[in-house]
């Protein structure tokens, strides 16, 4: 069943909308954030939880963000593709670098962002089973079954995987909220303790879908020089439809050269679990690796063991480390990443963990970004002695 190009614009925009809703409410001045994670408050996710088209049932502001599977969707969305970025003082939201460039775009590229994000970038989801898999399990199960929008179907007995108590499960929910499929009923087995079917039915944007887990195959069976992005937005987007390429999605990702040369950072930087501190001044061209190398001299270490920086919390958290730490693969080289690669602000925190075995902790928080340059690293301030590294017993 082809579906008309200017219904599937009306859905995409639709999808957008739900998008807009959230991040206009985080805007506002009002919404709090919690210091220690930058996620949003109960209250507030319990609010906005009211005005979006896939609800929680929850009947009282006792719960966290991840508990609000859209919610935390959009604010992953948001935050960790530049649309929206935490201020200075670390408690709201503000527009991020690329919030007019996202918005400028098109409805469906805009739309199609979000089904790549679903399918290939599922650091929203922290599950002990893996995402992908439900991902996977339920295209499979698309091209099995041959499922056409305006059709209603079942989802056989191996779907019970992807239910949660009484409702449908994690990807169900992203899937009705991105307007691809609209959960119809739940039949619930008799003890209550899971459920047995879901009758869904096939949306008009359900063939986009399908389209982009193809390009995304295509990608991954080919040997392209160019990124997924590149591949799926200059070839699938110009291909299936030319009159809604506008090319701001694309740029969103683009490297651009940033020059951090005459900027210094003074960085206070804490014993986690002591009284000692040291207050050090590097430059924004520095690497994450001078910068272990700086505290190591500063505490007077012995650089005998593998370490880790550490920034944002939860789902948003990143690891910088030496190539030959790597472990999940997510991590992202210390020899390649500059201090202003961080995008530091005044009053930004984040970690450093120094041997995996005995686990020395320390927290970094920026004091200040100034105009200058320093030929080395300097210590500027000294709180009591350091400690031992290796203490007597």
């Amino acid at each position: 069943m082809n579906v008309d190009v200017k219904v599937i614009e009306q859905r995409a925009a639709e999808v957008c909308h739900e998008f807009e809703i959230f991040c206009d409410y985080v805007l506002q001045d009002r919404v709090k954030l919690a210091k220690k994670s930058g996620v949003i408050g109960k209250k507030d996710c319990f609010e906005l939880n009211s005005h979006l088209k896939v609800r929680e049932a929850y009947e009282k502001p006792t719960r966290f963000q991840a508990d609000y599977l859209v919610i935390n969707f959009f604010y992953y969305i948001a935050v960790k593709y530049h649309i929206l970025e935490i201020n200075e003082k670390g408690t709201g939201m503000i527009k991020g670098e690329d919030y007019e460039l996202f918005w400028n775009a098109s409805a469906i590229e805009r739309y199609v962002l979000f089904l790549m994000i679903l399918m290939c970038d599922t650091g929203f989801e922290k599950k002990e089973t893996s995402f992908e898999w439900e991902v996977d399990t339920f295209m499979e199960w698309a091209e099995h079954t041959g499922a056409v929008p305006g059709e209603t179907y079942y989802l056989p007995d191996r779907f019970l995987f992807l239910y949660r108590i009484g409702r449908p499960a994690a990807i169900l929910c992203y899937l009705e909220e991105l307007g691809v499929v609209k959960v119809e009923e739940t039949d619930v087995i008799p003890d209550g303790e899971a459920v047995k079917h879901s009758r869904i039915k096939i949306q008009p944007l359900f063939n986009i879908l399908c389209e982009v887990s193809d390009q995304i195959r295509l990608y991954n069976e080919c040997e392209e020089d160019d990124t997924l992005i590149d591949f799926t937005f200059g070839q699938y987007m110009h291909k299936r439809f030319p009159e809604y390429c506008t090319g701001n999605i694309s740029k969103m990702f683009e490297e651009q050269e940033r020059d951090y040369s005459g900027l210094t950072v003074e960085l206070k930087i804490d014993v986690r679990y002591g009284d000692c501190s040291r207050t050090v001044c590097l430059n924004l061209s520095d690497t994450l690796y001078t910068l272990h190398r700086t505290i190591q001299k500063v505490f007077e270490f012995d650089d005998d063991h593998l370490f880790a920086f550490y920034t944002g919390q939860g789902m948003m958290r990143e690891t910088y480390t030496l190539d030959a730490a790597f472990t999940s693969g997510d991590e992202m080289s210390v020899d390649d990443t500059f201090l202003g690669d961080l995008d530091l602000r005044k009053g930004m925190k984040f970690s450093y963990l120094f041997d995996f075995g005995d686990m020395w902790w320390f927290d970094i928080k920026v004091l200040k970004i100034s105009e200058g340059h320093v030929e080395n690293p300097q210590l500027i301030r000294a709180v009591n002695p350091a400690p031992k590294q290796y203490p007597d017993w």
